[in-house]
């Protein structure tokens, strides 16, 4: 499947901005390197149900990657990327797998819309560019163009203390050229600094793929095109400094179907230049 582990990039320091504290400003540059495990031996059918991978199978990846976001007109424009690289094995009393690759490269725009109270309407758009041949399974993903729009809405609750919380929900489609699938997504996080240097994260993920491909491959668990997936993670992250912020996690799959059930752990993190 198409693993999506969303970063968030956005670090409490002040609602006193007049601007949007979401969008880089001027003269400013976000690094979010990423480190990020998935494992998984079982998988749900069209119906839901569970069963385990044959011959005991297991499928994992490891998932490095570096974000970036950059102003190119203040924060109402930002330029962003995400540059992933995938380590990928499946193994089975029978047959022994690895591929190493590059992933779909995303660049895209995000721009300011509006600002409403504690909260910033944003929109972006982006394309995704395949980096690898899928010449070896596993296969990293689908080797197809693709186009992605969403819908951002971030703040925070001023009856948790405007310093101490933060949230974001995201909306999007991405299409793939020329055929399938189409994926609607959902992402929504709640952020609370429980103590001056300390952040408890919790995310919710959710990716319905839809294709007139029905089928699904243990041996390729990222390449499924017809599946319904929400996943969830709970991360507790350190401000090393006001520029300088690390999170480590755990994420597990809480529905799937047509899909396999994973689960694993991720570690990022959050630098402004």
């Amino acid at each position: 499947m198409m693993i999506r582990l969303y970063i968030v990039f956005f670090l409490i320091s002040s609602y006193c901005y007049s601007q949007n504290p979401w969008q880089q400003q001027k003269g400013e540059i976000l690094i979010s390197p990423y480190f990020g495990n998935y494992n998984t031996n079982q998988f749900r059918n069209s119906n839901g149900d569970k069963s385990e991978f044959g011959n005991n199978g297991m499928y994992k990846n490891y998932n490095p990657k570096i974000y970036f976001s950059i102003p190119l007109n203040d924060y109402k424009l930002n330029l962003f990327g995400n540059i992933p690289y995938f380590i990928s094995k499946y193994d089975d009393d029978s047959v022994s797998q690895k591929s190493t690759e590059f992933g779909d490269i995303e660049l895209g725009l995000r721009m300011h819309l509006k600002k409403i109270n504690n909260h910033y309407l944003m929109a972006s758009a982006s394309v995704y560019i395949p980096a690898y041949q899928n010449k070896t399974q596993p296969f990293v993903g689908y080797n197809l163009y693709s186009t992605e729009v969403k819908i951002h809405y971030a703040g925070n609750f001023t009856w948790l203390d405007v310093n101490k919380n933060f949230h974001k929900i995201e909306a999007g489609i991405r299409y793939f050229f020329p055929s399938l699938p189409i994926q609607y997504k959902l992402y929504a996080s709640q952020g609370y600094r429980v103590f001056p240097k300390i952040i408890v994260l919790g995310e919710l993920d959710l990716l319905l793929s839809r294709s007139d491909n029905k089928s699904f491959s243990v041996n390729n668990v990222q390449f499924a095109s017809n599946f319904d997936m929400i996943k969830t993670s709970i991360n507790i992250g350190y401000d090393f400094t006001n520029s300088i912020s690390i999170y480590g996690g755990l994420f597990h799959d809480v529905f799937n179907r047509n899909i396999s059930v994973g689960k694993g752990f991720q570690v990022f993190g959050i630098i402004k230049l």
